[in-house]
């Protein structure tokens, strides 16, 4: 349902693709009619589910995302049938009949197709780079692990906020074993994101046993590894 809610151009093209299909399923005489209806519903269903969804959950991100991924999936759907419709010659005889008036509706769609299609190209750009900054963002988290494996990241979340790029750490480690003075020498390592260095919940409880003994356990094994390259090292 997640992916329904953001339509990009590709997405508007894909509709577009599928009118072409879907009317020569139509026109064909070969039994596939059925097989048309099917990818013409499979393309518009999800993202109705998806606005219906929003609004029984008052989500209006999933409202509008999915109602918008519902009209671009109609209206292309459409344009595409219409196209072919146009090359194939089935509206010969009323184009003839009605020259000005087939003109004026070829440049109303036009306009239409425009403005229909412009906010997906901003929701391409802006989810182009969201993967990028997702992709940024493991990268550096490989290089923080690799760098500093005393720290126990069990969560991070790449975000957008004000024209700069975020990325907030969850750690297992509490604040007694790793201050929040040392996590903030860290941030030399990355320089176009801002870190956001957050300890787990449960780790700031210092009084649970539980959680002392297992931090201890990884504290004594992250020894004997580093005891185990070295002695490797010295071979």
């Amino acid at each position: 349902m997640e992916s329904f809610k953001t339509a990009t151009i590709f997405d508007c093209f894909l509709a577009l693709l599928g009118g072409l299909a879907w009317f020569l399923g139509i026109v064909r005489k070969e039994a596939i009619k059925v097989i048309a209806g099917v990818a013409v519903s499979t393309a518009c269903i999800p993202p109705l589910c998806t606005a219906g969804f929003g609004i029984a959950n008052g989500n209006w991100e999933y409202f509008w995302g999915g109602f918008y991924f519902y009209l671009i999936n109609c209206f292309f759907i459409g344009i595409g049938a219409w196209i072919l419709s146009l090359a194939l010659g089935y509206q010969r005889y009323y184009m003839e009949k009605n020259t000005v008036g087939n003109r004026k509706m070829s440049v109303l769609i036009s306009l239409l197709s425009i403005i229909i299609l412009l906010p997906s190209v901003w929701l391409t750009k802006k989810k182009w780079d969201k993967e990028k900054l997702k992709e940024r963002s493991e990268n550096y988290i490989n290089i923080i692990k690799e760098s500093h494996p005393e720290l126990a990241i069990i969560n991070y979340e790449s975000f957008k906020e004000k024209g700069q790029d975020f990325l907030r750490i969850t750690l297992l480690n509490d604040s007694v074993t790793i201050s929040k003075k040392r996590l903030d020498e860290h941030n030399d390592l990355i320089k176009d994101i801002h870190l956001i260095w957050k300890y787990s919940p449960q780790s700031q409880n210092v009084n649970n046993p539980e959680l002392q003994k297992l931090q201890s356990q990884i504290t004594a094994l992250k020894e004997e590894l580093d005891h185990l390259k070295s002695e490797n090292k010295i071979k």
